[in-house]
């Protein structure tokens, strides 16, 4: 900036050197703006330096005059602020998710597929404690750990169906939470949670009760479901995909199973008994319901956030 508080030439955070009659455009990350909140007004400056081999020729985008004797001039606009239903993008991975308003709740319509690691289905916390996180028929096989992550993203489960998670790294180590909002963002973005049983109930209550909400949230038709996905109208947006499970009974430890067939989907609300179990909601290919049930917390099972 000048002494005068007005933009320098040759010192603006971008540019391009371009050819004459070319269009330039520039993306602008909004988040790298010190002091911008959403909704509020950005003031830009544009400056070109035209030059022909002969001579150079000076000019700013048309706009309103800063202050002082200068012709330096800039212009405002006022980003539209985000609405449920636009989608988001984590900053973590650069992932996007459609969302969908469902009564008062903000919900992702995607199985989230936050994946800071990706374990091998015979290793769980069933045996050792920690966080796992799990690519559905996907076997690391000795790579460094972000060419098996690269690797695993490649895959059609990893693209359709997102993450399978242990209850802990949908917790991302927080305590259980029945509370509304559940106050635990987990493995979630930032803005977002994952929600407790409670709020799973809040959603099914919306949708006509847990008796047909399944069929109100599930993908229709048998692209990703076997058939008959009873009841399936997905009126509510949910879009509800049937991404199977990695086991952690102890009986069938490390065992993929059931995609296409149902979906499991974690709550943040552990479940008081003599065993590690966590609450969570099952949706079937053969009944419109929406299951609540608790299971060892080792299963790898889906996880869907909520706004905050």
């Amino acid at each position: 900036m000048t002494k005068k508080g007005n933009p320098k030439v040759g010192h603006f955070a971008y540019g391009a050197n371009v050819q004459c009659n070319t269009v330039w455009s520039q993306d602008v990350d909004l988040n790298l703006i010190g002091g911008w909140v959403e909704g509020s007004t950005i003031y830009i400056a544009a400056h070109a330096t035209v030059v022909n081999g002969i001579q150079t020729e000076s000019a700013w985008g048309n706009g309103t005059p800063f202050p002082g004797n200068n012709w330096s001039m800039y212009f405002e606009c006022t980003p539209p602020s985000w609405t449920c239903g636009d989608p988001i993008v984590d900053e973590r991975d650069g992932q996007s998710y459609n969302t969908v308003l469902i009564g008062d709740q903000c919900w992702m319509a995607e199985n989230l597929a936050y994946l800071p690691q990706v374990d091998h289905k015979e290793d769980g916390s069933e045996d050792s404690p920690g966080n796992y996180y799990y690519v559905y028929e996907y076997a690391p096989y000795g790579a460094n750990e972000s060419e098996e992550i690269a690797n695993a993203k490649n895959t059609f489960n990893y693209n359709t169906y997102g993450v399978l998670y242990n209850w802990p790294a949908a917790m991302a180590g927080a305590n259980s939470s029945s509370s509304i909002p559940s106050g635990i963002q987990g493995a979630c973005p930032d803005g977002w949670h994952l929600p407790s049983d409670a709020e799973w109930t809040v959603l099914t209550d919306n949708l006509g009760g847990a008796s047909v909400a399944g069929g109100e949230m599930k993908e229709t038709g048998t692209t990703h479901w076997i058939a008959p996905n009873t009841g399936a109208t997905n009126n509510s947006g949910f879009t509800a995909l049937p991404a199977g499970i990695r086991s952690g009974h102890p009986l069938e430890v490390g065992r993929f199973k059931l995609r296409t067939r149902n979906t499991y989907i974690w709550s943040s609300t552990d479940e008081s008994s003599s065993y590690p179990y966590a609450l969570y909601r099952l949706m079937v290919y053969n009944y419109a319901k929406v299951y609540g049930f608790p299971l060892y917390q080792s299963y790898g099972f889906s996880v869907r956030c909520v706004k905050d």
